[in-house]
């Protein structure tokens, strides 16, 4: 034990042992101990987070974050005192709450989301990544158009085709 620190009346004694605090209090009247107390303080480790999301699929290779599709956003978080709470800043003016969500971007461009993670002793953390968002086409694939042959054409609509594009998907309608 470490010698004792005098506070006022009161004596403090602690020894460190790896993430605890053995603690023994004494109150001294006249020189006399009155009273003696020991107890152990279990330091909790701060608590820490972090996430990820999908930047390289082991059949495709690598990924991007496309506009217009969901992403999926996985957190972790260890220390502090469970549970956790989990929110969630996208930079582009929308937030969220949990530990595993999607987000859809509308625009392309570098966003820099951040991650909150509070514990039930209200001890936090804050982690940030920076996600690169590329712009991809929306297809509208709503118009079914069948021509006199019986040919089944879809004509795409959307912001990329100026001109109908007609694509042959199912094979010609029979005559009964």
């Amino acid at each position: 034990m470490d010698s004792p620190t005098s506070v006022g009346s009161w004596a403090l004694w602690s020894r460190s042992e790896m993430n605890k605090k053995a603690l023994s209090v004494a109150l001294l009247a006249f020189g006399l101990l009155v009273v003696s107390a020991s107890f152990t303080v279990h330091a909790a480790t701060p608590v820490s987070g972090d996430f990820s999301f999908p930047t390289y699929n082991n059949a495709y290779g690598p990924v991007t974050v496309g506009t217009g599709s969901p992403t999926a956003f996985n957190s972790t978080a260890s220390g502090g005192s469970p549970p956790y709470t989990f929110n969630w800043n996208f930079s582009d003016g929308t937030t969220a709450s949990g530990a595993y969500l999607s987000h859809v971007f509308s625009a392309a461009g570098t966003y820099n989301v951040t991650l909150a993670v509070v514990d039930s002793a209200l001890g936090a953390t804050m982690v940030s990544h920076l996600v690169t968002v590329v712009s991809s086409y929306r297809v509208d694939l709503t118009t079914l158009v069948i021509d006199p042959v019986g040919k089944r054409h879809i004509i795409p609509k959307g912001p990329s085709c100026s001109e109908a594009v007609n694509t042959t998907l199912f094979p010609p309608l029979k005559a009964r």
